[in-house]
Order: C-alpha cells, then sequence, then structure tokens
C-alpha cells in the first residue's frame, strides 16, 4: 500500500515511520484519527496558532511543515524524495531516486539506492529500471502486483519554475503542468517559495 510504502521510506531516511499516518489523516477526507500515530482537527486545535487539517491532498511539499511537530530538520531530509502531484500520478521508475524505488520493495535489501545501486551506470544507457527489471526485486507476485498500479516509465506532470525581474524586485512563480498526449495544461501556480 502506499501507507506502507511511505512508512518504509521515512525508516530508510532515518525519519520516524510514524508521520506516514499523521501525512494520511492530514490528507484524508474524514475528521476521525485513523491511524494510530495520525491526528485530525483536535490535534491542530492545540496548536499555535490553532488551526483545521485540511483532509486534502497536498498541493506543495511545504505543507509537511504545518503537521504537528514535524518541523524543518525532518522536511529537509524528505523533501528530495517526494512531490505534490494528483493521487493517482504513477511514480517514473525512470528518474526516481533509489531509495524511493526501494520503498515499493517490502523487505528490501536496497537494491537501487544502495552504495552498488546499477542506477547510475545504467542509467547513464537508457531508462532504467523498466517494470520488468523491477519485477524481480519483489518477494512474490502479490506485492509486485500491488505496486504495478503506482509505478511506470513516463511522467505526465511537470514543474515550471520562472523567475520575473521587474526593477529590483524578483518574484517566482511555479506552475505545475499536466501532460496529455500532445497537449500540456497548467493545474496550478503559486507565488510560494518552497
Amino acid at each position: 500500500s502506499a501507507l506502507a510504502q511511505l512508512q518504509r521510506l521515512l525508516e530508510m531516511l532515518e525519519i520516524e515511520p510514524k508521520w506516514a499516518g499523521m501525512i494520511a489523516d492530514w490528507i484524508d477526507l474524514d475528521t476521525e484519527a485513523r491511524n494510530p500515530d495520525g491526528g485530525e482537527d483536535t490535534l491542530y486545535a492545540g496548536q499555535d496558532p490553532p488551526y483545521r487539517a485540511p483532509n486534502l491532498m497536498m498541493t506543495s511539499t511545504s505543507e509537511l511543515l504545518a503537521l504537528a511537530g514535524f518541523g524543518r530538520e525532518r522536511y529537509l531530509k524528505l523533501a528530495a524524495y517526494v512531490a505534490a502531484l494528483p493521487w493517482n500520478a504513477p511514480l517514473n521508475l525512470c528518474t526516481a531516486s533509489g531509495v524511493v524505488i526501494d520503498s515499493l520493495i517490502p523487505d528490501t535489501q536496497g537494491d537501487f539506492g544502495g552504495g552498488q545501486s546499477p542506477l547510475k551506470q545504467n542509467r547513464e544507457r537508457g531508462s532504467f529500471p523498466t517494470v520488468d527489471d523491477l519485477r524481480p526485486a519483489f518477494p512474490d507476485t502479490d506485492s509486485f502486483a500491488a505496486a504495478q498500479d503506482r509505478i511506470g516509465t513516463k511522467s505526465s506532470y511537470f514543474r515550471l519554475t520562472s523567475i520575473i525581474r521587474i526593477g529590483t524586485s524578483e518574484f517566482a512563480l511555479y506552475s505545475l503542468l499536466e501532460r496529455e498526449n500532445k497537449l500540456v495544461r497548467p493545474i496550478m501556480r503559486s507565488f510560494a517559495k518552497e
């Protein structure tokens, strides 16, 4: 499951896996804390200043900083390995880091993110790994089948950063773009720096 994958990723990055439950409650559609380590409005209402869990998908990875107690240090460890994309966006195996690929695999030995990783050498020759390259790393066909819906070898979402200077003022515009067939359309724009 995506929750188990996030827990494995956090463990690999030496971040407490309990944060996966907090993130799940942050984005789920209800107001009940369903995860043992989760939190909803009652947790955030006690913060200074008080606020509510949005119960929506994240629109920026910087939203992780709003999790009660998450902090900048954890955010800096995790930010390079996550993205705020629509829930059904598959992980592009050909561009994902080895650690993120390893987090897909239950009981992984760090096949892709470890020191002897085949990623760098194989990516110099082309797209790697493909879905077929990844299959043998899974302990059984059920775990591979569960991950197969969340992986691919293409990207449909891209982030465009535009820096605009007018006189002595500088503005940064971030755009999330979706490419579908040969059309590209903006999904979201933001002036916030991350």
